[in-house]
């Protein structure tokens, strides 16, 4: 299947549409150089998947508690076996899972206890990054949007892609215009005029959508921010003037976040434990990063995506009224 065709999900039977695509690991010594065609399949997600969902969100909200068991069976229920919104993204003829997706409205679950551990950690670091020296990626931080999304006066869905890193970024343009797609699907169904026999509370109708990833920058960068000295001798402290980095020079694990960081409303960095760069003398530093969009961008975000990995693209289904 070419890069350029659209994701088409079946109900989960163990198979389905598959992308076939050539993946240049790194070989060993005894090993013949070549490439390994690595085949990923894309699935409605389904309770057989939710131990494997719940192993890709372990560390999603970096050392802190975090019921990753119940986002998981939260993400399967939305799913609908295939009429709702989400996605898995498999190996091996859907037995591994390696990457999952997903819309999550952060008001209307906010019952979940994973949804619940989500929003303590977010607010959590939102306070942290109000007296932080944290560097900026060349745009304010706008905390104040931050605490309004998170006091509901703007509804907030967080936005999930987490997968393995072997995982080619060429599928990212696909999987975020299914998530968009199901998206209106979800908000048409719950619509009573098209549908008065079945009205479900306004879910998925946020305003703003919440990422939360990761992102590499140089340790220089962190230095002269931390040993940056204040002017001002006021016995009130000042808060250390931030360093801009250059977005051009940060380092994304997940490419699509360059795009989002492009249209965002607000963003900004926090530190986290999980630094696997922490420990080797590299140079670099792994950082947290969140950013918020508003719907318009995240949409535009979504269909940018293809040109950013020149993949020909199809349009947006049209946005429900």
């Amino acid at each position: 299947m070419s890069d350029s065709e659209p994701i088409s999900k079946q109900k989960r039977t163990r198979s389905s549409k598959s992308e076939d695509h050539d993946s240049s690991p790194e070989l060993d010594s005894d090993q013949e150089e070549g490439t390994v065609n690595v085949n990923f399949d894309v699935f409605h997600p389904v309770e057989e998947d939710a131990h494997d969902i719940s192993g890709l969100l372990m560390h999603f909200v970096d050392d802190h508690p975090f019921h990753s068991m119940d986002i998981a069976d939260l993400i399967i229920s939305q799913a609908r076996n295939g009429e709702g919104i989400g996605s898995v993204v498999s190996t091996n003829e859907g037995e591994d899972v390696v990457g999952v997706s997903s819309i999550i409205d952060l008001q209307f679950s906010a019952a979940n206890q994973g949804v619940t551990d989500i929003l303590h950690y977010v607010r959590t670091i939102v306070t942290n990054a109000e007296k932080s020296t944290e560097p900026s990626l060349t745009q304010a931080n706008n905390i104040d949007l931050f605490k309004q999304c998170l006091d509901g006066h703007h509804p907030t869905s967080l936005v999930l892609f987490e997968r393995m890193i072997n995982i080619i970024p060429q599928l990212s343009p696909h999987i975020y215009r299914s998530l968009i797609s199901e998206l209106h699907n979800s908000i048409e169904e719950s619509d009573p005029k098209k549908n008065p026999r079945f009205v479900p509370p306004p879910q998925f109708r946020s305003t703003h959508y919440l990422i939360l990833s990761r992102i590499i920058i140089e340790e220089s960068d962190i230095a002269s921010n931390k040993s940056q000295p204040s002017k001002r001798k006021h016995k009130k402290k000042e808060k250390v003037k931030e360093k801009e980095i250059d977005i051009n020079q940060a380092i994304f694990p997940h490419p699509e976040d360059e795009i989002f960081m492009k249209n965002q409303s607000a963003s900004f960095l926090f530190p986290i434990v999980a630094d696997r760069f922490g420990e080797e003398d590299t140079g670099l530093s792994q950082r947290g990063i969140a950013i918020l969009l508003t719907r318009e961008n995240f949409e535009r975000s979504s269909q940018e995506l293809f040109d950013f990995y020149g993949i020909p693209d199809a349009e947006l289904p049209k946005k429900p009224d």
